[in-house]
């Protein structure tokens, strides 16, 4: 599979990053001249032990950067549920009839605000997006899981 279709779109990641979500991942776009996706040149020392020599990576070309995040980046990104009107909804996924779903579902199973993507980084990116936009959790409370009640 194509490092492409395993991580957040660039459209989204752009969105993303505006948001306010730390630009922390595996791998990240670099735009410019040519966008490309590339392996985070720290994450090759985590992960290998190895360093790259100075002038390895090419960067003049370079002008913005953004996280392209995987899935379970994303996931672990995400609160375990979200209020609404006083009501919790879990944040539930699923792939169905050939797409992602990413949605919050109530205790009773009413379904709340769901995203959907042939790519499931894409729906997950989305459901985000708008738990931001909507002030259901802050950037803040992304890495600290705290709920942010409304």
């Amino acid at each position: 599979m194509k490092i492409k279709n395993q991580v957040v779109s660039l459209e989204l990641a752009k969105r993303l990053k505006e948001l306010g979500v730390k630009q922390k991942s595996l791998f990240y776009y670099v735009v410019g001249g040519s966008s490309r996706i590339q392996l985070h040149p720290d994450a090759i020392d985590r992960i290998w032990g190895i360093k790259y020599p100075d002038g390895l990576i090419d960067t003049a070309d370079v002008k913005i950067n953004y996280s392209a995040f995987t899935v379970t980046e994303l996931i672990n990104l995400m609160p375990e549920f979200y209020k609404f009107k006083g009501e919790k909804y879990y944040i539930n996924y699923k792939k169905m009839l050939g797409k992602f779903y990413c949605s919050g579902v109530n205790i009773i199973n009413k379904e709340f605000q769901h995203h959907s993507d042939k790519n499931p980084v894409n729906a997950i990116a989305s459901m985000l997006m708008y738990l931001l936009e909507n002030k259901l959790l802050t950037a803040g409370e992304m890495l600290t899981n705290k709920i942010h009640l409304c």
